[in-house]
């Protein structure tokens, strides 16, 4: 639907609609929802084509392939996610069990990750010195609460030595952030483990502690595995999308946001004005800058200093048997240790057709290689050959391609903006331009990844407290106080969802 479709019915003399929902992400959809379900009138507004944004699935080659675009997994841990899937009717699918197997890729060595005590002991990944600085742990003094705030790499190298930094910590931020862990704040990415810190004077003692409390907790609940939607992810959209049916408004562009005596009138790129009582901005950063400017100067500054990290997802497909070296398993995440034979700019690479099934014919192999991140945002010049090319020349070293095999698929995701990073100093900045907003302009809301967290179960969480928190502003007078959702706090490091 373009803008010039959008409601013409509405004018401002008629009654408003209850809230506008800018951004039909699944934060932003997931926010929709909730008010629906709280009884509110409630309008999503997305610029672009479709909704989901990252979140989708593509179908190739009469559905020989199935190929997600974003986000390609979730742990069954998500519990947000999880209801909210269980409650549109989303069907869930469980990885295969070689997913459980995962690599580093040290050089031109391939380590797989310890997923077991004995494996941990026996691991060539750290070498013996690095296993025994891990038992050191519990006894170091922790740094007091008012200490500077530290990246990751240094919170990390204090706790648990050099290795398990640039070993197994700094290639998985490389997965889930496509980041520099010399410049991603320990506070932000890792909440709990710096809190374990504080509280129990340990990391080790921290998990110890936690896992105590929760095992009566697990009693009922779905054990966990690697999930993923019968159909792939876009699954979870299209039922968000019928349940928000008529809601939703594609092609339309919010330009600003004009604070009224009864609420909001919310400025499209046509020129139409569309009455709220309150908006939710579930938007990147850098839109919500945009859209905050004409309730606080300082809130939009502290939205816009939120910095992106680019991404490039190649997919590529071969015949099994032209393939030499494959493994089954989950796939490989780079250690910046030692530098990569092919392309520095690669981050990883995922073996799909390993992970769940129906990804591919059966007699070949489906991989998905991601170059980028903070590190390497040149990537945002190549062309599509020039993807290809590098990728071509990455599944040859990873999976042994024959001299003259030829990939049956190859597909090529651009994304210049694709996950946020919480740089020192973004949990400050978030808090504050929060409470900018709260004190300012209670009816107007944030939603996002940038938030609070950037996997898919935090999107979820984000929409939902959104929404809570705007029916608690005490403008919607004939609904009283509620809590629709638990929010957990942000989950620790075993249950983040990477994206490679």
């Amino acid at each position: 639907m373009s803008d010039s479709q959008l409601l013409p019915d509405i004018a401002v003399e008629k009654a408003p609609t209850t809230v506008v929902v800018i951004g039909a992400g699944l934060s932003g959809l997931a926010c929709a929802y909730a008010l629906k379900k709280a009884g509110i009138s409630v309008q999503v507004l997305e610029a672009g084509t479709q909704a989901g944004g990252w979140v989708q699935s593509f179908p190739v080659e009469n559905h020989q392939y199935l190929l997600e675009g974003g986000p390609n997994s979730f742990p069954s841990s998500s519990h947000a996610l999880v209801a909210l899937a269980d409650e549109l009717g989303v069907p869930l699918i469980s990885a295969n069990k070689s997913a459980n197997h995962r690599f580093i890729a040290l050089g031109e060595a391939l380590l797989e990750v310890p997923h077991s005590l004995w494996s941990a002991i026996t691991t060539p990944l750290l070498p013996f010195s690095a296993k025994m600085r891990l038992l050191k742990e519990p006894f170091i003094t922790p740094l007091p609460a008012e200490a500077p705030e530290e990246t990751v790499a240094q919170f990390v190298e204090r706790r648990l030595g050099v290795y398990a930094h640039t070993r197994m910590v700094q290639p998985f931020l490389t997965g889930v952030y496509a980041g520099n862990t010399n410049q991603l704040s320990a506070k932000a990415v890792f909440p709990n483990l710096v809190a374990y810190e504080q509280q129990y004077g340990s990391i080790i003692k921290g998990f110890i502690a936690e896992k105590r409390k929760k095992k009566s907790e697990k009693k009922g609940k779905r054990p966990y595995a690697l999930l993923n939607c019968a159909g792939g992810m876009k699954t979870l959209i299209q039922k968000l999308e019928q349940a928000l049916s008529g809601k939703i408004h594609l092609n339309t562009t919010v330009t600003e946001l004009e604070q009224t005596a009864s609420g909001w009138l919310v400025r499209l790129a046509n020129g139409q004005k569309i009455p709220a009582n309150g908006v939710i901005i579930a938007t990147p950063a850098f839109v919500a800058s945009q859209l905050v400017a004409s309730i606080s100067g300082e809130a939009r500054a502290l939205l816009n200093a939120v910095e992106y990290a680019p991404i490039t997802l190649v997919y590529q497909a071969f015949k099994k048997r032209h393939l030499t070296q494959r493994k089954e398993g989950f796939g490989v995440l780079k250690s910046w240790e030692v530098p990569n034979p092919v392309n520095q700019a690669w981050l990883g690479s995922l073996w799909t057709s390993s992970i769940f099934p129906n990804r591919c014919p059966k007699d070949e192999w489906l991989v998905s290689h991601f170059f980028g991140g903070a590190n390497h945002t040149d990537v945002l010049l190549w062309s599509e050959a020039r993807a290809i090319e590098e990728a071509t020349a990455q599944s040859a070293w990873l999976l042994g391609t024959a001299p003259k095999a030829s990939p049956t698929l190859n597909a090529v995701f651009n994304h210049a903006k694709a996950i946020p990073q919480y740089t020192l100093g973004h949990a400050n900045r978030m808090a504050t331009a929060k409470a900018i907003l709260a004190n300012q302009s209670p009816t107007v809301q944030l939603a996002g990844n940038y938030l609070q967290g950037i996997n898919l179960n935090h999107c979820v969480l984000s929409g939902q407290l959104a929404a809570e928190n705007l029916l608690n502003s005490g403008v919607f007078q004939a609904v009283p106080p509620v809590e629709l959702f638990p929010v957990p706090q942000q989950e620790p490091l075993v249950t983040q969802h990477a994206v490679v």
